[in-house]
């Protein structure tokens, strides 16, 4: 007997396949996030769990044959599985393993549905329609919430920019059809180039320049697609400006971040983040010349990465984080929303004020600060200007009390 492939064509009656399209988009569309990671982990599990047991249960499916990626997978993931002998947290191992594991079996199922005929482009609508769903969302999060960036269901801007990436290149191929469709994949292009554009996010920018820039180099394309591309992109740049500046109308308090803002920062030298990644992958090369062999167990990257533990948003993984740590001592462990949209509106206890905001506008009152701590002990300074030198050093008065809330003085 010999193995099928997908190559071959995979016989699935049509019910069959559109239930496993379905249970791979609802495996991977990022809808839960913001302190939801549990039911969205649930339901991915429950997704690729039942859409594995049907494809088993398909004969042409248990026929197929095991490639080389799926030792290679095997090995990998074994790899995983046994450093949970010596792993420096057995909770974050294990849950790198649920995600791996899902991780495969999506592919496996995405790998079934394409050998069927129609089958990837029953992948493609289902990760456009979850693109789009997404995208929608993503709008209205950005005009209803304080954060001056995109962020989708992420609750982040990078990931959220990285999520849309293919429906973006998707809409600029789908823009070589002729007749009505092409509109409206220009229309596709236009809101999934929007949300992209307000998430500002640098790194995801610079590849999607670079796949596209791929894509026009390698494709023979007519003077007419060029015209609507070029449309395409202005249109999306026109709307994200726009929104933007609808957002400070409906919004004034919240802060604006202008696309491509952040580029001009990082043009000048204002922003660090570049010398912060250096630094994370020298403190990474130095964990691996710590532990060259077994390492320190599978997924505990964050948990023993020196920076991580000084970082609020891994407050909530890992349980050797210093803001975790802090309020356990604190004796209010558990006091913050679990949702991060609500943090956004301070469902949290505790507050942090900081001299030039406006709690504390009088930027003058750090020398008072000054007299009572002596920073110079650790070698900060107050420069003319009342700014706290080295560049990045930082000064608040944290309040931990839960009626503790912010406020302005005029």
């Amino acid at each position: 007997m010999t193995k099928a492939t997908p190559d071959q064509g995979i016989p699935l009656r049509s019910v069959i396949a559109w239930t496993l399209v379905i249970c791979v988009a609802l495996a991977t569309a990022p809808w839960l996030s913001g302190g939801q990671e549990p039911k969205a982990l649930l339901i991915s599990c429950g997704a690729v769990l039942l859409g594995s047991l049907l494809a088993w249960c398909q004969p042409a499916v248990r026929r197929l044959g095991s490639g080389p990626l799926v030792w290679a997978y095997a090995a990998f993931v074994g790899w995983g599985a046994l450093s949970l002998l010596w792993t420096a947290n057995r909770y974050s191992t294990v849950l790198w393993l649920v995600l791996f594991a899902i991780a495969g079996l999506v592919f496996r199922l995405s790998y079934v549905v394409a050998g069927e005929a129609q089958g990837r482009q029953r992948l493609v609508w289902a990760y456009l329609a979850s693109a789009g769903l997404f995208s929608l969302y993503g709008l209205w999060l950005y005009f209803t919430s304080d954060y001056d960036r995109f962020t989708g269901s992420f609750f982040w801007a990078n990931p959220a920019a990285a999520y849309l990436i293919p429906a973006i290149l998707l809409s600029l191929h789908g823009l070589r059809v002729q007749g009505r469709q092409r509109w409206a994949w220009c229309g596709l292009g236009l809101l999934f180039g929007t949300s992209f554009l307000l998430t500002d996010s640098r790194a995801a920018t610079l590849v999607l320049v670079f796949v596209a820039g791929l894509y026009l180099l390698v494709q023979k394309l007519p003077k007419r697609y060029w015209i609507i591309f070029v449309f395409t992109i202005l249109g999306a740049y026109m709307l994200s400006y726009g929104s933007a500046q609808l957002r400070h109308i409906l919004n004034p308090k919240a802060n604006i971040t202008a696309p491509g803002s952040r580029f001009a920062e990082a043009a000048s030298g204002e922003s660090k983040s570049a010398s912060d990644r250096l630094q994370y992958l020298v403190s990474a090369a130095n964990m691996w010349f710590a532990h060259p062999l077994g390492g320190t167990g599978a997924g505990t990257y964050g948990d023993v990465h020196p920076q991580y533990q000084g970082r609020v948003v891994s407050a909530s993984t890992s349980a050797h984080n210093m803001y975790v740590q802090t309020l356990a001592e604190l004796g209010i462990v558990g006091a913050d929303s679990p949702e991060l949209t609500r943090l956004f509106k301070q469902e949290y206890q505790g507050s942090r004020y900081s001299f030039g905001y406006p709690a504390c506008p009088r930027l003058e009152d750090q020398e008072k600060l000054f007299a009572l701590l002596d920073p110079s002990r650790i070698d900060v300074s107050l420069s003319e200007e009342f700014q706290l030198e080295p560049e990045q050093s930082t000064s608040a008065i944290i309040v931990h009390h839960r009626d503790a809330k912010y406020f302005s003085i005029e």
